[in-house]
């Protein structure tokens, strides 16, 4: 006969009881730790969500790592992002670690450090990002005041924008100061300066022209002061020809003959140029500047009739830069190329071809070696290296915040943010 574990005879049950509560017990068991255990997977999936969007969603700062192209990292990096009161300023550590705001999280920012090219970085998230070491580094030798006026093998001298005059004596290791004069009142303003021969012009502010000899580098010797009743921007000086024009608008070329004693007379008006810039070389003057234009050339072996010989255009150029007889065109849209003629011939310039950079260039120093200021980060001084006829890559820089400027070349060396810096390879 079969016996109900919970059956009604009295003494069945009361001898099964303890193995009925004992089944019950181990399945309610079972059913909470199923219960536990699902409780505790969606306590996981919960969690893991709360970290996901602690990782994706913007207000929460987050790591990223800078790496150069061998996947080495780079400590002291500067990322800069935002605008207004969300803008940022941060460095990397010495493992290349940087910890952005989350205000920083899917934005873009630029990161910079000197002697790599700086890139701009989009839609910011954690991860690792690659900064590109130069092929050359810039090192500093020393500390120069001003700008340079002479820039020799060995000998550099400088003027300030006060007129403090310095002559240095440097070294491929180091640079050091022989002597320093101040040739102009402290309330006088340097805007330009031009060596003719072994006379040394600069322009002030308010004041005209203040001529020095410097036959004797180390002591510069007053001739004269001459003070032209106009306000003054690019000029050119030849013999006792001085051809002025006017700063920052368009204006009259105005050609004047001068003496030792600072008297002047005004030979000849020519009606009117927006000039930034004006050479000579031999009886062909080049005029730069303008919007759109190539250099205008006028012959002036007759002073008192200067002829145009070459006068073009060229839509969408701007800025033109002269190295030796080569006017290399800045393009306004820096998605277009840069273009290089050939001036040798100034009545019929020959195209010597296109190239692009990523630097906005503001000079040369040889047919394959110019600087200028990096076109995504411009407060970076860039020294790039290319030809005419394909491409300029930056190969050394020096970055700051702030905007650094280049004073000077020579080869090899370079004078930045008053340094003394010298060109070379890793």
């Amino acid at each position: 006969m079969a016996i109900s574990l919970c059956g009604a005879h009295k003494t069945v049950a009361f001898l099964r009881l303890p193995l009925c509560a004992t089944v019950r017990l181990l399945e309610l068991i079972e059913k909470l730790m199923r219960e536990i255990s699902l409780l505790i997977l969606l306590s996981l999936i919960l969690f893991s969500g709360c970290q996901e969007e602690r990782l994706t969603k913007p207000g929460f700062p987050f790591d990223i790592i800078i790496e150069d192209q061998d996947g080495n990292l780079v400590p002291d990096a500067t990322i800069q992002g935002g605008i207004d009161w969300d803008a940022y300023t941060v460095q990397t550590d010495e493992h290349g670690r940087a910890i952005l705001p989350g205000s920083a999280k899917y934005g873009d920012a630029v990161v910079f450090k000197t002697n790599y090219v700086p890139r701009r970085i989009e839609n910011l998230s954690p991860r690792t990002y690659e900064l590109k070491r130069t092929s050359k580094l810039l090192r500093p030798l020393g500390q120069v005041q001003g700008k340079a006026i002479i820039f020799g093998d060995r000998d550099l001298i400088t003027l300030t924008e006060n007129g403090s005059y310095h002559v240095y004596s440097y070294t491929d290791q180091s640079v050091s100061e022989i002597v320093n004069y101040e040739l102009l009142d402290s309330n006088r303003y340097v805007i330009r300066t031009k060596l003719a021969g072994d006379n040394l012009w600069i322009l002030t502010q308010y004041s005209g022209f203040f001529v020095y000899s410097l036959k004797n580098p180390t002591e510069p010797n007053f001739l004269f002061h001459l003070n032209p009743q106009v306000t003054l921007g690019a000029f050119v000086v030849r013999d006792s020809l001085l051809i002025v024009a006017p700063p920052f608008a368009s204006g009259p070329l105005r050609f004047l003959r001068w003496d030792a004693t600072g008297v002047y007379r005004e030979i000849f008006l020519l009606q009117s140029y927006f000039i930034e810039e004006m050479i000579l070389y031999g009886n062909y003057l080049f005029l730069l500047g303008g919007f759109g234009a190539l250099p205008i050339v006028l012959d002036i072996s007759t002073v008192n009739s200067p002829v145009i010989v070459y006068n073009g255009l060229e839509g969408g150029y701007e800025h033109p830069i002269m190295h030796q007889r080569h006017v290399i065109l800045t393009p306004r849209d820096f998605r277009n190329p840069y273009k290089a003629f050939d001036f040798t011939n100034p009545r019929d310039p020959l195209y010597l071809g296109a190239f692009s950079a990523l630097s906005r260039l503001s000079g040369f120093i040889s047919d394959s070696i110019a600087y200028g200021s990096n076109l995504i980060h411009p407060p970076t001084v860039t020294v790039d290296s290319g030809t005419y006829y394909t491409h300029f890559e930056t190969i050394a820089t020096v970055s700051k915040a702030d905007y650094s400027r280049i004073s000077g070349a020579n080869g090899s060396y370079f004078i930045i943010d008053n340094t003394l810096m010298k060109l070379i390879d890793r």
